[in-house]
């Protein structure tokens, strides 16, 4: 069964300080995480609604398939100007970076865990690298007759 994780990172878990329903409590993550989970992790079975994670200050921590989501949400966001973010990505990787994870900021209006932040627009870079060279192949099209 698919666990959906939730970081306390401004109080502890306490009555009408979470969302109500089942939940194991774990510790606090260790390195980057840490911040997000200051007062530990909440594991649920069931995904919460986006209402209940931004009421309760929650973070979800993304597992490898929110990671996915997300990495193709950001780079489908970054598409009309792919060109010049795979530029920038080559001249200067910091930079895009930065700009990245503003698109993820973007996306919700909660944080969320991502896990190494390298790794990640790492794979942003790959799915925009990859959703423009399709767009280029589908715009090189010629008809004959």
């Amino acid at each position: 069964m698919k666990k959906f994780r939730y970081g306390l990172a401004s109080r502890p878990a306490g009555i009408g300080a979470v969302p109500r329903g089942p939940f194991e409590l774990e510790g606090p993550l260790i390195g980057s995480g840490q911040k997000f989970s200051r007062h530990g992790v909440l594991v649920f079975d069931h995904e919460l609604s986006d209402q209940d994670i931004y009421g309760f200050e929650l973070v979800p921590i993304a597992d490898n398939d929110l990671r996915e989501e997300l990495a193709i949400d950001v780079s489908l966001s970054m598409m009309e100007y792919a060109k010049g973010y795979l530029s920038m990505a080559d001249v200067d990787f910091a930079d895009f970076s930065d700009h990245v994870m503003m698109c993820l900021g973007r996306l919700r209006k909660f944080r969320i865990y991502i896990g190494d932040e390298g790794n990640f627009v790492a794979m942003v870079r790959a799915r925009l690298q990859n959703f423009h060279d399709k767009a280029l192949d589908r715009s090189s099209c010629t008809y004959q007759a």
